[in-house]
């Protein structure tokens, strides 16, 4: 069969049986991707008028050792234990006792499950970073402190499209009173600086998993691989476009313009994290 003669009917076939030979998430991912690749080589390069059947398959999850995402469950359940206050301390082993909770502790998990950033990335979002871009998509912009710190002091700002899930975050939180204030989303009084927050959501984060029931290790950073796993349901090897995991060799030059949205990055406004 020539390459452009594959159909979607075919493209199931070889899906199934690939699960069958390859049933190894991570041996059947690289199959994928190198039929995937092979592909791109015959548009690209071949310059072949034909269409890649294969861009779109799911790959599968690989959930061993730090690749752990939660499901819808296990976050509710973490949600239901911080709005439950079933406790307001944890003593260290050192003696000292923390305040795990906050009024805005539960804003602040969905918004690292939604927004998919780094700790001080999300910890540091203003409601004036949310931005209108001509097409109508609402966008927080960020500054991309990770490659600022290589020295890079000219580095422009990355740019995320606000979708409908986290939309309605937004609004439960205050956004159409909010709206172009410079205050931030979470801590707006400024109780704590960047650090101490940082430090405060991990610790809170891990004690409400536990209070929650929940043995799985998962840390405040299982967030965000849970929102960029969901992410690479929808973007497959696009999720570059947000994730900053050198091991999926993302393009740091690479920003999301917001005046207007390409076609893959329009599948960012479709990403519906836990499905």
């Amino acid at each position: 069969m020539k390459p452009g003669n594959v159909r979607n009917n075919d493209v199931s076939i070889f899906y199934r049986q690939l699960e069958i030979k390859y049933p190894h998430p991570k041996t059947f991912n690289k199959v994928l991707t190198s039929i995937t690749s092979f592909y791109k080589f015959l548009i690209e390069i071949e310059e072949l008028d034909i269409k890649n059947p294969f861009k779109n398959c799911v790959r599968k999850q690989v959930l061993t050792g730090d690749n752990l995402i939660l499901t819808k469950d296990e976050f509710e359940k973490i949600i239901a234990a911080v709005e439950s206050k079933s406790s307001f301390q944890q003593t260290r082993t050192n003696g000292r006792r923390d305040y795990v909770y906050a009024t805005w502790m539960t804003n602040a998990f969905k918004l690292f499950l939604l927004v998919g950033g780094r700790r001080e990335e999300v910890l540091s979002l203003k409601w004036s970073d949310i931005i209108q871009g001509n097409n109508g998509v609402l966008f927080f912009q960020f500054r991309n402190l990770k490659v600022e710190r290589l020295g890079n002091k000219n580095t422009p700002k990355k740019y995320s499209p606000i979708n409908e899930d986290l939309l309605k975050l937004l609004k439960e939180m205050g956004y159409d009173q909010m709206k172009g204030k410079n205050v931030k989303l979470i801590d707006p009084e400024n109780t704590y600086t960047i650090n101490t927050i940082m430090e405060k959501v991990s610790r809170s984060f891990t004690h409400f998993r536990k209070s929650a029931g929940i043995e799985t290790p998962f840390t405040l950073k299982h967030l965000r691989k849970t929102y960029l796993t969901w992410v690479f349901h929808t973007m497959g090897s696009d999720t570059r476009l947000l994730s900053s995991h050198t091991s999926m060799k993302v393009l740091e030059n690479h920003y999301i313009n917001p005046l207007l949205l390409n076609v893959e990055e329009e599948k960012l406004m479709k990403v519906k994290v836990f499905g």
